[in-house]
């Protein structure tokens, strides 16, 4: 969760007016523009799916008064060159709380202009021109709109590629092992939790800078996400709750959705594997092996009203029928522990929240009462003058456990 003081905590539950983004343009370590710029309208989304190299993207409406703003150049303060937007929530009647930076990555200026015949002595037109004697054409802008994309700073490793196939230096380790991919692109923050141990040998970095770093944080269970100063943060999840997502008066929930497909059931598990030898006369010889492991209990067992609906492995290095076995079993136990239930939460805006964060939703359900369902969040879409709605991904098993409890089933 990034950086907030307890009075502007404790202002975001109930209805409140004003909150607003600031916005500053910097190029170069300086500020591009002396004032925060014009926003006519804003958007936040943040990503944490396992394939997202950049969690963040910022969109921007900026008013350009005068269309001194509407780039041309790549350097100029809205353009592509390396200019970055630093983000301020102000939550209306209380405190600000940092939302990142973000690199400019692309942008679309829409200008307009009109004419305007201004007195000017001695001045000749062309005789074509209509323009009297005296007087001059100019153009004149009225300004212009600048839709801007920025990413997180993450964005900048996903450009500097490797160069060439790289390995770690000798005694490397996971933290100075990050540090040293990341260099000076943003200060990096590792959780004291975060075990530190040794880059397996033999390591190597194709090209993806960030999936470099990724993958070393994974290989200590750790994740990745940008911070409220710029800084990128390695992290040990935690399933603490940093937020309860109420409703009623003086709470912050709005609404709650979800869904079901079928597609994620499966009650059968079936591992297929190969025997090999070689016989009395020098042949090698092969026999196919098979297990199958079913859910026999609960609402989606094997033969109930779900049906029957197997998945498959089939792999050439489960050698023996108790390898089978094995594989057959913690596929379908895998399957089932793995099963997740998404809310969709519309809620009032919590700028400090951040994907990875645990959440507590009071969910109401058909008899007039509220369970709580706790889970990460793993999406969150904030904009301009609307709700903020978050994904948050909760265990199927927990889930189905509150609601039976609650329904008294």
């Amino acid at each position: 969760m990034r950086t907030i003081d307890e009075a502007t905590a404790e202002a975001l539950n109930g209805s409140r007016a004003g909150d607003e983004l600031e916005v500053f343009a910097w190029y170069n370590g300086r500020l591009a523009v002396p004032t925060k710029l014009d926003v006519s309208d804003w958007s936040l989304r943040w990503d944490g799916s396992a394939s997202k190299l950049v969690q963040g993207v910022l969109d921007l409406n900026i008013a350009d008064r005068d269309g001194s703003l509407a780039p041309w150049l790549f350097d100029d303060p809205l353009g592509v060159g390396g200019a970055v937007l630093q983000c301020r929530y102000l939550v209306g009647g209380a405190g600000m709380v940092n939302m990142g930076w973000y690199r400019i990555t692309s942008n679309a200026p829409k200008e307009s202009w009109y004419s305007r015949v201004i007195p000017e002595a001695g001045h000749q037109n062309e005789p074509e021109a209509r323009i009297p004697y005296g007087h001059r054409l100019v153009m004149v802008s009225g300004g212009s709109t600048v839709p801007v994309t920025a990413q997180d700073l993450t964005v900048n490793l996903t450009l500097d590629r490797f160069l060439a196939p790289e390995q770690p230096p000798a005694g490397a380790k996971v933290h100075s092992e990050i540090r040293r991919i990341v260099g000076d692109y943003m200060p990096v923050t590792i959780g004291d939790d975060v075990p530190d141990t040794a880059v397996p040998s033999g390591t190597t970095y194709d090209d993806e800078r960030m999936g470099a770093v990724i993958d070393l944080a994974d290989s200590v269970g750790a994740r990745f996400r940008m911070g409220g100063n710029g800084e990128l943060q390695i992290y040990m999840p935690s399933t603490d709750p940093v937020w309860t997502v109420t409703g009623g008066d003086g709470g912050a929930l709005i609404n709650v959705d979800r869904s079901q497909d079928i597609d994620q059931l499966r009650n059968i598990g079936v591992a297929r594997g190969e025997q090999k030898w070689t016989d009395e006369a020098g042949q090698e010889q092969t026999r196919p092996l098979q297990s199958v492991a079913t859910i026999d209990i609960g609402p989606i067992r094997s033969g109930g009203p779900a049906g029957r609906i197997p998945v498959f492995l089939d792999s050439p290095l489960l050698h023996t029928q108790e390898a089978v076995d094995k594989a057959a079993r913690t596929l379908i136990d895998n399957r089932v522990t793995g099963l997740t239930t998404d809310l969709e939460v519309t809620c009032l805006p919590h700028p400090a929240l951040q994907v990875g964060d645990w959440v507590t939703v009071t969910q109401p359900i058909i008899d007039g009462t509220s369970v709580p369902l706790t889970g990460e969040v793993t999406d969150i879409s904030l904009r301009r003058g609307t709700a903020m709605t978050l994904r948050v991904r909760c265990s199927t098993e927990a889930v189905q456990h509150v609601i039976r409890s609650a329904r008294g089933l």
